[in-house]
């Protein structure tokens, strides 16, 4: 049976150099609020602002990327990564994020050779070990694949991301192309609903989100978005709430 598997996606940077201007620092602190409230474009020109009074700023041409890459501007987000990664040659973070856009523009060699690249500066790099076995799976490099599957698994933390991780990736031997989605946060969104933990019950946190997940996989996104909405307000752990928060802009952004 084959089965789709998804991309972890991109990072977005919240800290700005110390250096700053103060002009700079306010049109990078209104970018990522406008980028949080989903105004994508809005957030590309005062990442466009920040970048004008401070040029040397690795995180506006990141997060400038981020936007781009939202705004399916995958070459603009190319270019603002690369010029992140001049700046920061040893950040996995901007290294990363370019790989994603490569692979979502379908440029599996150069995204393939980013990951590896991510994962040598950053060893325990889970989320760039996944997307480089997602890749190699689309190559047909399925045992390199598998390999790169268990390396994610056992390096992520997160018990929901390792969840989603361990069902999204094939096991016998099928694979697709990568629903490849350059966001700005750090979340995945599974390829099937992660695990539910023993003893859940209809209603609490984790089972809303596994049901949310399992619609939006049959079509169903309004119902996963109102699921989403409702394990957000079950949920009691602040950072679940914040990931919660995130699948529920992805979801919304792409109606």
């Amino acid at each position: 049976m084959q089965r789709s598997v998804t991309l972890a996606l991109s990072s977005f940077v919240l800290l700005l150099a110390a250096c700053a201007t103060p002009a700079a620092r306010t049109a990078f602190e209104d970018g990522v609020s406008l980028y949080r409230d989903g105004y994508y474009l809005s957030a590309r020109e005062a990442f466009d602002t920040a970048l004008r009074q401070e040029p040397e700023m690795a995180s506006a041409w990141n997060n400038r990327g981020v936007a781009r890459a939202r705004l399916g501007d995958l070459e603009g987000a190319v270019l603002d990564y690369t010029e992140a990664m001049r700046r920061a040659p040893t950040d996995a973070e901007y290294v990363f994020n370019r790989g994603n856009a490569y692979a979502a523009g379908g440029n599996l060699a150069q995204a393939l050779a980013d990951y590896t690249t991510a994962v040598t500066l950053r060893p325990d790099y889970a989320q760039a070990f996944y997307n480089r076995g997602t890749v190699r799976a689309a190559t047909r490099d399925m045992r390199g694949a598998a390999e790169d599957w268990r390396f994610a698994v056992a390096l992520e933390r997160d018990p929901w991301t390792r969840a989603a991780m361990e069902r999204g990736a094939p096991v016998e031997g099928a694979y697709a192309m990568p629903r490849a989605v350059a966001g700005g946060v750090t979340v995945m969104m599974p390829a099937s609903s992660p695990a539910v933990p023993s003893g859940a019950v209809a209603g609490d946190a984790p089972s809303l989100v596994a049901r949310a997940m399992d619609r939006e996989l049959n079509g169903d996104r309004l119902g996963a978005i109102v699921d989403l909405r409702a394990a957000q307000a079950a949920e009691t752990d602040p950072a679940r709430r914040t990931r919660i928060d995130a699948m529920i802009r992805l979801l919304e952004t792409a109606r």
